[in-house]
């Protein structure tokens, strides 16, 4: 099997998989800003479940790759079995760039210029050939102390060990709470829900990795970037007022788009300004949570004790911003 095919399409499956990460951290941003972390009501409880499903199958999609790399025919076995295209680079495989050279002053004579380029030449040369061995020695160190350098197959069995402690809690989030929660039930281990940032930290492992393997393979490397279409501010923004304040309808009503704007259609000025008096809502809710938890305001039927954990969306607030108190 041609390995950078192999490599090519692990590169694309990791893109794709991370898309979700990239919103889900853009969202747990965005709901700090939005509930400045006081307590709060889900008003919109299949939004919220679809955001958790999200960070679900993240999870499960990150650990089923792991899973197919350590497999019979995974990535790992496919390099033990074409160790011959894992070496180091062959100095006179590597192409010079092509190119001219531009001064900012005195253009040099034309010795000078040659003595810069067999320079320059040489430099990339050099630089190409301590990057191809640097990632060799990162990926297997024991070859190190080998001359000639040549990797064998415990030296892959040995990378795959290492990726399988790097990835093991991916897999036992997967096991515990996300894809097989339900037949563990009687399993009372605690196990902790990896969060975002540490989901992230174990992505750019992989990817420091795979990039690791490219540049061994292919003498070249791969930019991961988010591959998201929208942009993952303004959704999380939509997503988190749905939340927050439940369905459109109600965010309308809640933030007086109708009577500020006296139309009855949507249009995009009533969303235009229905956005900006939803940001107001969100500020008036937090003045009045903030005048509750200081004793200077008592939530409208509100029970003796109720105030120490009132959430700062509750529908009472709305009802005494509406009523001016």
């Amino acid at each position: 099997m041609n390995l950078e095919e192999l490599i090519r399409e692990h590169e694309d499956i990791i893109l794709r998989i991370k898309t979700r990460l990239y919103f889900l951290i853009e969202f747990e941003s965005q709901l700090v800003i939005a509930t400045e972390k006081k307590n709060f009501k889900i008003k919109n409880d299949i939004v919220y479940r679809m955001i958790m499903d999200s960070w679900d199958m993240l999870v499960i999609d990150f650990a089923s790759l792991a899973k197919g790399m350590m497999g019979e025919g995974g990535l790992f076995n496919q390099m033990k079995a074409n160790l011959h295209q894992i070496k180091p680079l062959n100095k006179k495989k590597v192409e010079v760039p092509k190119g001219s050279i531009h001064f900012m002053n005195e253009y040099p004579s034309e010795e000078e210029l040659n003595r810069i380029k067999v320079e320059l030449d040489k430099n990339f040369v050099n630089e190409m050939l301590k990057g191809n061995r640097d990632a060799l020695f990162h990926l297997f160190p024991k070859a190190k102390q080998r001359d000639p350098l040549k990797i064998r197959p415990e030296d892959i069995d040995d990378l795959k060990n290492e990726f399988e402690k790097l990835i093991t809690d991916v897999i036992d989030d997967r096991n515990k709470h996300r894809a097989h929660k339900f037949e563990n039930i009687k399993d009372k281990t605690s196990y902790e829900h990896l969060s975002f940032k540490i989901l992230n930290v174990k992505f750019e492992e992989v990817e420091k990795l795979m990039n690791s393997i490219r540049l061994v393979v292919c003498n070249s490397s791969f930019g991961y970037a988010d591959m998201n279409l929208a942009n993952k501010t303004e959704v999380a923004k939509d997503l988190i007022t749905m939340i927050l304040w439940g369905s459109n309808k109600m965010i309308d009503m809640c933030s007086e788009i109708n009577e500020k704007l006296n139309i009855g259609n949507k249009n995009v000025l009533s969303q235009t300004f229905g956005y900006l008096l939803r940001e107001k809502m969100l500020k008036d809710s937090h003045a009045y949570h903030t005048r509750i938890m200081t004793g200077d305001l008592k939530p409208i039927d509100a029970k003796e004790g109720e105030g120490k954990d009132f959430c700062f969306n509750d529908v009472s607030l709305i009802t005494m911003r509406e009523k001016g108190i």
